[in-house]
């Protein structure tokens, strides 16, 4: 890849090469072609898609010394959540750029025809990922395990071993049936899912900026998750007008009264969402971050 990239530099002139990086060992790739674009006279702009940064800041191990590396050769760093872009600046890198990910016009599409032909079930939680531990899945089946009278679905893909570890949660529950473990299924589909469920839940142990809060936003859900990754701005946690409700990592307890809070007082689940969906249309809309985006390179 990166003899193809030299090739391609010196063949034709371009103005920028944007690089998507997910750190770890492509650092190393993201190092080289931002030093050789620089060398041919191309601006490099680098795009972090992690929410790491932070943390790595604090570990200073290999991981963080090459970001600094990527960061100082680069014309401009692109990041996805404040956190990473605060930690950042105060390192004294002034190329740092913050940029959400774009909600595509194809759901916001999809979202607005379905709205009204879709009846929003009152009882109905839903998760959409890769059903896997650190996502949060045990902690959100234990919390809804003492909650009566509510239907929990987890859509995505799970493995043998994780279906059997959170059905063993569930084997002494009195209510029946209120699990449904419902694997994959197509992208429109689970668009109507979420159209249908009165709360999404994603109470992650990590994330960068998961575009499932995006279309649960765009979907009207009450929203619960976890302060991870760029989720506190997308949600505006800390603002004057929050758009859902995070406990901490880990947090059972916590999650279940969250989850409680949104299924008894539907007049403030019906503000979060509506909040929500005036949130990702104005800030998180692909136009929107489109425009920032050629901002980037043209500075």
């Amino acid at each position: 890849a990166i003899s193809k990239t030299r090739k391609e530099l010196k063949r034709t002139q371009y103005d920028v090469v944007h690089l998507c990086s997910s750190a770890q060992l492509s650092l190393f790739k993201d190092y080289i072609v931002t030093k050789m674009s620089r060398r041919m006279g191309t601006k490099a702009v680098v795009h972090f898609h992690f929410g790491r940064i932070p943390d790595l800041a604090k570990k200073q191990n290999w991981e963080w010394k090459m970001i600094v590396k990527v960061a100082r050769k680069a014309h401009r760093v692109v990041v996805m959540d404040m956190a990473s872009y605060q930690t950042l600046q105060s390192m004294g890198f002034k190329n740092c750029s913050y940029l959400p990910n774009p909600l595509s016009a194809e759901i916001i599409n999809q979202v607005e025809s379905l709205r009204d032909k879709i009846n929003r079930k009152e009882n109905k939680i839903v998760f959409v990922g890769h059903v896997i531990v650190t996502k949060g899945v045990c902690e959100l089946v234990k919390a809804c395990a003492e909650i009566p009278n509510i239907e929990l679905h987890i859509i995505g893909t799970i493995d043998s071993q994780m279906r059997d570890t959170i059905t063993e949660f569930v084997r002494d529950c009195v209510q029946p049936d209120w699990l449904k473990i419902r694997g994959c299924m197509p992208h429109e589909k689970v668009i109507e899912e979420m159209l249908s469920s009165k709360i999404f839940a994603l109470p992650s142990y990590t994330e960068g900026f998961p575009n499932v809060i995006l279309e649960s936003m765009a979907c009207g859900c009450g929203i619960v998750a976890t302060p991870v990754g760029a989720i506190p701005e997308m949600l505006n946690i800390h603002g004057d007008s929050p758009c859902g409700l995070v406990s901490d990592v880990q947090d059972v307890v916590g999650l279940r009264e969250n989850i409680c809070y949104l299924v008894k007082q539907s007049s403030q689940a019906r503000e979060l969402a509506s909040r929500a969906i005036n949130r990702v249309n104005t800030l998180y809309a692909m136009p929107k971050v489109w425009n920032q985006l050629k901002q980037i390179w043209e500075l």
